[in-house]
């Protein structure tokens, strides 16, 4: 069936990090200085998310999101333990994880062998920190 093995295929590419299936050379192109250099990429390239950061927003602010989010995190996987454990749950109401504040994300991105950094022009739909995870495949059409 032709259909399932190109969704199977999909699912392979998207969960494999690059460096496992890349050949080298077939990416990025050889850049001359690389924490300096500026060159022109030719598209359609497929790369990998290595790192996200909000550059429009304060390290402070970030951190305290961050921090808020772990404290969280630790209160579900305490619950969760007392729950199985016979224990009395912690009596807390479910709460949301809060979202990171967005402005103008800086990606690291990789072909598998060689890294770029890239600033967004315009707001990227469906990369946000906190929700998109790293080794997520990203398509460039240049």
């Amino acid at each position: 069936d032709y259909d399932h093995i190109v969704h199977s295929l999909h699912e392979s590419v998207h969960n494999t990090p690059l460096h496992e299936i890349a050949v080298a050379g077939t990416g990025l192109p050889p850049l001359a200085n690389p924490p300096t250099a500026h060159g022109n990429i030719e598209g359609p390239l497929v790369l990998e998310l290595v790192h996200i950061v909000d550059i429009g927003v304060s390290a402070f602010d970030l951190e305290e999101v961050r921090q808020e989010r772990a404290h969280i995190r630790h209160q579900r996987r305490v619950s969760r333990v007392r729950s199985a454990t016979g224990e009395q749950p912690l009596q807390e109401r479910e709460q949301v994880l809060p979202e990171y504040p967005r402005e103008r994300l800086k990606l690291v991105l990789t072909d598998g062998f060689a890294e770029l950094e890239a600033i967004e022009c315009r707001r990227l739909p469906g990369i946000a920190m906190g929700k998109t995870p790293m080794g997520t495949k990203v398509r460039l059409i240049i």
